[in-house]
Protein backbone atom coordinates (compact mmCIF):
# COMPACT_ATOMS: atom_id res chain seq x y z
CA UNK A 1 0.00 0.00 0.00
CA UNK A 2 1.29 3.48 -0.87
CA UNK A 3 1.94 5.99 1.86
CA UNK A 4 0.70 9.57 1.72
CA UNK A 5 4.12 10.94 0.75
CA UNK A 6 4.34 8.56 -2.22
CA UNK A 7 0.89 9.60 -3.42
CA UNK A 8 1.79 13.28 -3.13
CA UNK A 9 4.97 12.87 -5.13
CA UNK A 10 3.12 10.86 -7.81
CA UNK A 11 0.60 13.70 -8.06
CA UNK A 12 3.40 16.29 -8.40
CA UNK A 13 5.06 14.17 -11.08
CA UNK A 14 1.76 13.86 -12.96
CA UNK A 15 1.20 17.62 -12.86
CA UNK A 16 4.72 18.36 -14.09
CA UNK A 17 4.32 15.85 -16.93
CA UNK A 18 1.05 17.51 -17.92
CA UNK A 19 2.81 20.88 -17.93
CA UNK A 20 5.60 19.57 -20.15
CA UNK A 21 3.08 18.09 -22.57
CA UNK A 22 1.30 21.45 -22.74
CA UNK A 23 4.63 23.15 -23.48
CA UNK A 24 5.38 20.68 -26.26
CA UNK A 25 1.98 21.23 -27.85
CA UNK A 26 2.42 25.02 -27.58
CA UNK A 27 5.77 24.76 -29.39
CA UNK A 28 4.26 22.70 -32.20
CA UNK A 29 1.36 24.98 -33.05
CA UNK A 30 1.64 27.87 -35.46
CA UNK A 31 -1.48 29.61 -34.09
CA UNK A 32 -0.28 32.10 -31.48
CA UNK A 33 -3.63 32.26 -29.68
CA UNK A 34 -3.71 28.47 -29.34
CA UNK A 35 -0.07 28.41 -28.24
CA UNK A 36 -0.84 31.01 -25.58
CA UNK A 37 -3.68 28.90 -24.19
CA UNK A 38 -1.38 25.87 -23.98
CA UNK A 39 1.28 27.98 -22.25
CA UNK A 40 -1.28 29.20 -19.70
CA UNK A 41 -2.34 25.60 -19.07
CA UNK A 42 1.30 24.61 -18.59
CA UNK A 43 1.77 27.43 -16.10
CA UNK A 44 -1.30 26.33 -14.15
CA UNK A 45 0.02 22.78 -13.92
CA UNK A 46 3.41 24.03 -12.73
CA UNK A 47 1.75 26.24 -10.09
CA UNK A 48 -0.35 23.33 -8.81
CA UNK A 49 2.74 21.12 -8.56
CA UNK A 50 4.66 23.82 -6.69
CA UNK A 51 1.79 24.38 -4.25
CA UNK A 52 1.58 20.68 -3.45
CA UNK A 53 5.34 20.46 -2.96
CA UNK A 54 5.24 23.44 -0.62
CA UNK A 55 2.41 21.93 1.41
CA UNK A 56 4.28 18.64 1.70
CA UNK A 57 7.44 20.45 2.76
CA UNK A 58 5.56 22.32 5.49
CA UNK A 59 3.89 19.10 6.67
CA UNK A 60 7.26 17.31 6.77
CA UNK A 61 8.77 20.14 8.83
CA UNK A 62 5.82 20.10 11.23
CA UNK A 63 6.14 16.33 11.64
CA UNK A 64 9.86 16.64 12.34
CA UNK A 65 9.27 19.36 14.93
CA UNK A 66 6.56 17.28 16.58
CA UNK A 67 8.80 14.23 16.76
CA UNK A 68 11.65 16.28 18.19
CA UNK A 69 9.35 17.79 20.82
CA UNK A 70 8.01 14.35 21.79
CA UNK A 71 11.57 13.14 22.20
CA UNK A 72 12.71 16.18 24.17
CA UNK A 73 9.66 16.36 26.40
CA UNK A 74 9.25 12.65 27.09
CA UNK A 75 9.47 11.92 30.82
CA UNK A 76 12.69 10.14 31.70
CA UNK A 77 11.46 8.86 35.07
CA UNK A 78 8.08 7.38 35.91
CA UNK A 79 5.64 9.80 37.49
CA UNK A 80 5.22 9.54 41.25
CA UNK A 81 2.23 7.49 42.38
CA UNK A 82 0.55 10.55 43.92
CA UNK A 83 0.59 12.41 40.57
CA UNK A 84 -0.65 9.35 38.67
CA UNK A 85 -3.56 9.11 41.09
CA UNK A 86 -4.52 12.77 40.43
CA UNK A 87 -4.19 12.35 36.65
CA UNK A 88 -6.29 9.20 36.63
CA UNK A 89 -9.07 10.85 38.69
CA UNK A 90 -9.62 13.54 36.04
Amino acid sequence: MRNQGSFVMERVSYLRNQAFMCLQIARQTSDLAVAERWLVAAGQYFVQAAQIERQKCVADIQASIGEELRTELAPTNPLPESILKIVNEH
